[in-house]
């Protein structure tokens, strides 16, 4: 393949020097993020029991062969779209912006309560939970681990800690959600930091 050009680096999100992705990639991409936003555009107005893989392929223009290439079914698209809704937050942990951490994954809670209300009835949903969950150890690890290296003796291996702590995170987050958020995000963000190792400091 080419290198990248400079003015398709912003396009395709790549550095010069890459190599352009394959035009079959670039749509499979694309389809599966049609997907994820008809998703999650249903889902404001509709409950998950009531929306139907036609639905799906009717709001992402496609038909359903090309669904079923890239999904299971619609529990499989849904796990897929909180995965990749969720997976950029990790990026505040490995640089150890704990406190960032927090309050973006607060806001986009908040910010997509509908949703978030409609997810939590579905009956897979502690499969779901359970992945994100996973995905956010890993954060937490990577976190924990920097912290190590900077000297923070915590006293036990960081995969315990990070587990224990990032269970103990979303199951929080989960109650404020469902309380009504009559929390502020200032004060969810202040309490999740004190129940976090290093206490209330950032490195």
């Amino acid at each position: 393949l080419a290198p990248l050009p400079l003015e398709s680096s912003f396009l395709y999100g790549l550095k010069e020097g890459d190599s352009l992705p394959k035009t079959s990639d670039i749509r499979a991409k694309r389809t599966k993020q049609d997907l994820r936003e008809a998703m999650f555009t249903l889902l404001k107005t509709n409950d998950f029991e009531d929306i139907t893989i036609n639905d799906l392929c009717a709001s992402a223009a496609i038909s359903r062969t090309t669904f079923y290439i890239h999904y299971q079914d619609k529990y499989d698209l849904t796990a897929d779209s909180i995965y990749q809704l969720v997976t950029p937050l990790n990026e505040y942990l490995y640089k150890a912006e704990l406190e960032t951490f927090f309050r973006r994954m607060l806001t986009v809670v908040q910010e997509n309560h509908i949703v978030i209300k409609r997810l939590c009835k579905i009956n897979g949903t502690m499969e779901i939970k359970h992945k994100v969950d996973t995905l956010f150890a890993q954060g937490f690890i990577e976190y924990y681990q920097l912290q190590e290296s900077q000297g923070v003796d915590y006293g036990v291996p960081v995969e315990v800690l990070a587990v224990y702590n990032c269970t103990g995170t979303m199951n929080l987050i989960l109650w404020w959600h469902a309380s009504g958020y009559r929390i502020s995000i200032d004060d969810m963000v202040n309490y999740l930091l004190s129940t976090n190792p290093p206490y209330s400091t950032q490195a």
